[in-house]
């Protein structure tokens, strides 16, 4: 956990501008009443002198500092990083190391990322984490062989080590990722890279368990339990982890800490900002005298190892009922013109489903929909369902959504808020406020911390050419641990973030809704998550949604290719663009930045090559710019065409295996990639040995290598993984 937290954070942190947003309501958890016997004796198999142990080793490495500050080798960090992956290797885990940039630097040191999947649902996640890395305040008091680090976070990752320990031997239903987390220390930047990869990849995660500073306790204060009581996506998350503590620990209190703003954020804030339900589970830091301190280890530090066992136990213990629980059913009410519709997704062990309207039972069916239309519009109407499984036996509720009935906007549609908030769906936490507008008297702004505002649905007819939100935006000061963005959803049940907002001023903000033309049902809502709790406010006025009346073509590249004569270049040809008087120019972007302006007839592009450059990567798209009602529109990029050694192609989570391993004298290496890439052997020491260029999948001879550990690694322009090998 850290104080600070740097202004790089944000820079870094505006990523899945494209990414699908799960819709954070629809998220539920199993009310847990009585203790089973089975998870009962797992948690009583949380050994305190292994957890010890865990906690010595990584102290006793040294100082693990991911800046490389202390120790510009990375020597500390590397060496915990590999023991990590032992141990999770040597319970038979899938493990891999996700690498990623710090400060234009890939660190030797990444996320260790372990694998357990599940049974029946494997696609369906629970993350149990830490982090593994140390900082601490005066850097003179230090040296590379400081031992220290051990509450913060040496426990924490001990709690995880011995969680796989023990879960490793058992089958659950749901997939369960243990994951040791790398930079968190000044940015939380390694769960930074992972949640926005998870996002990226779509995945289905349940919720994520962040074990961080589990070992001091004053010495007048009674054994207890911390986490934080979570925010609007994560509230229910933080309930259900107190109530499976109360369960299975009755004899120790669970109580929630709202954390401060001066207290900073931990890894669970990565995945609240990509919309996972995550919560921090610790002791307070500043309870602790030697936090980021010499002082901070075993006996310091970490005082008392009972509170460890008991964090560690109530976590196993809410793991693994969520592991095994009744599918989600992830309810949405989508609301039409005197009618709503419900869905749900099915589950192979519910047999009907019992729908209820306003806690009242409205229909039973087999089906995983139902039209509602019984409903009067203007009125608010909540829905939920259960599922009955072995004849008789009823799940828990699904999660509620909330539907008003509605006819839909007219497009085009333009509201300066000049006569209220009609169109918006919303509670008490917007208001109409004529403290400040972008013109007129009036905009809309969020009184609360955590809050969200729903524009009324509209249809997108497929006869549209091109269809444009704008809006003006101001948002004063937002704090680094707070979001501000606008989403749109077609089904309500996944949401795209289709931009984020940060500007101390009022900014017109122009996007294209191009990909839902067409599109029977479209909803648009803007989001304040402040997890600061200074009440950041947000101020939105003159919504308009409009037609273009051209339609904005995208240039197709039709080829890339290298000359060599007495210059050497790379040419960049595409289709010619041909829609007068409208269009104006081409843009060609080079690794995603433009490079220049074009007039209208070329439609090809040259740059010199230097092929006395290291090999890198040259990928090209082409947008055109087209003039319309005197405001400059341009059209979405091409897509992606390379030229270079490697892609910058995206390396999946777990797109990427080596086998056999262990092995004698060759590896296979399989990917999911379709372009070269670059593949690298290391030492345990993060030394380079060996390094191949522009390899496809295929095999590798390890022969001339001394019989040892190493890790092999792969990467693109774009991202980096490795996996441990044992050459015997």
């Amino acid at each position: 956990m850290k104080i600070t937290f740097y202004l790089l954070t944000f820079l870094t942190s505006c990523f899945a501008l494209n990414a699908q947003t799960v819709n954070f309501n629809m998220q539920t958890y199993p009310k847990l009443t009585q203790i089973k016997p089975e998870v009962q004796a797992l948690v009583e198999q949380v050994n305190i002198q292994k957890l010890e142990d865990n906690i010595r080793h990584l102290q006793n490495i040294g100082v693990r500092d991911a800046f490389k500050i202390i120790s510009p080798d990375e020597k500390e960090i590397l060496e915990a990083q590999n023991w990590l992956v032992e141990q999770f290797e040597d319970y038979g885990l899938d493990v891999y190391v996700h690498h990623f940039p710090l400060y234009g630097d890939t660190l030797k040191a990444g996320n260790v990322v372990a694998i357990q999947y599940g049974t029946k649902y494997p696609n369906e996640y629970i993350i149990i984490c830490s982090h593994y890395d140390a900082a601490f305040f005066n850097l003179q008091t230090y040296s590379p062989n400081t031992p220290g680090g051990a509450d913060d976070n040496a426990s924490g990752t001990s709690g995880v080590i011995e969680i796989a320990r023990i879960l490793n031997q058992y089958q659950f239903k749901r997939s369960i990722i243990y994951v040791p987390f790398n930079a968190e220390e000044g940015g939380v930047f390694g769960s930074q890279y992972f949640a926005q990869k998870c996002r990226q990849e779509n995945m289905n995660i349940q919720g994520v368990f962040n074990l961080d500073m589990i070992g001091y306790i004053p010495e007048d204060m009674p054994l207890t339990l911390y986490y934080n009581d979570g925010n609007i996506i994560s509230r229910n998350l933080a309930n259900y982890f107190q109530n499976a503590a109360n369960i299975y620990l009755p004899e120790i209190e669970t109580l929630p800490f709202t954390r401060p703003p001066n207290l900073g954020m931990g890894d669970d804030y990565r995945f609240n900002e990509n919309g996972y339900p995550a919560i921090y589970i610790g002791d307070i830091e500043n309870f602790n005298p030697c936090y980021h301190q010499p002082c901070d280890t075993l006996g310091e530090g970490v005082n008392n190892m009972k509170l460890v066992q008991n964090f560690t136990k109530a976590t196993l213990a809410a793991v693994v009922e969520l592991a095994n629980h009744q599918t989600q059913h992830y309810l949405r009410a989508i609301p039409n013109d005197a009618k709503v519709t419900v869905h749900w997704e099915s589950s192979s062990e519910i047999e009907k489903y019992k729908l209820f309207r306003n806690d009242e039972f409205l229909v039973e069916t087999v089906d995983t929909f139902y039209v509602d239309t019984d409903v009067q519009n203007g009125e608010k109407y909540i829905y939920y369902i259960t599922g009955i499984f072995n004849e008789t036996e009823e799940s828990p509720k699904s999660n509620s959504d909330t539907a008003i009935p509605s006819i839909p906007l007219i497009l085009p549609y333009f509201n300066d808020l000049e006569n209220g908030t009609g169109d918006f769906s919303h509670n008490t936490n917007w208001k109409l406020t004529n403290e400040r507008s972008h013109s007129g008297q009036f905009s809309l702004v969020n009184t609360d911390t955590v809050s969200t505002v729903r524009l009324r649905w509209f249809s997108i007819p497929d006869t549209a050419k091109s269809i444009k939100l704008s809006m003006y935006v101001y948002t004063g000061y937002i704090p680094h641990n707070t979001s501000a963005f606008v989403e749109i959803t077609k089904d309500r049940k996944k949401w795209k973030r289709l931009t984020d907002f940060r500007s101390a001023n009022w900014a017109r903000y122009d996007l294209f809704l191009n990909e839902y033309i067409g599109e029977p049902f479209v909803e648009i809502r803007w989001n304040v998550f402040d997890y600061a709790g200074l009440s950041s406010p947000l101020f939105i006025d003159n919504i308009e949604i409009n037609f273009d009346k051209v339609e904005i073509k995208t240039p197709k590249i039709t080829y890339v290719y290298k000359v060599t004569g007495t210059t050497v270049y790379v040419e960049v040809n595409w289709d010619l663009i041909n829609i007068f008087p409208y269009f104006l120019r081409y843009n060609v972007y080079r690794n995603g930045e433009k490079t220049n302006d074009f007039i209208w007839e070329y439609n090809r592009f040259r740059e010199i090559y230097d092929e006395t450059k290291p090999a890198g990567y040259y990928c090209y798209q082409v947008s055109a710019v087209y003039l319309i009602d005197g405001v400059e529109v341009e059209s979405e990029l091409s897509e992606i065409v390379c030229y270079g050694y490697d892609s910058i192609e995206e390396i999946s989570l777990f797109g990427f295996s080596i086998s056999p391993n262990p092995t004698s004298n060759t590896v296979n290496i399989s990917t999911s990639l379709e372009h070269p890439y670059t593949v690298a052997i290391y030492g345990l020491d993060g030394v380079k040995i060996l390094q191949y260029q522009n390899f496809v999948d295929g095999q590798i001879d390890l022969s001339s290598l001394a019989k040892g550990i190493y890790f092999i690694n792969i990467s693109t322009g774009k991202s980096s993984v490795s996996r441990r090998v044992v050459l015997e």
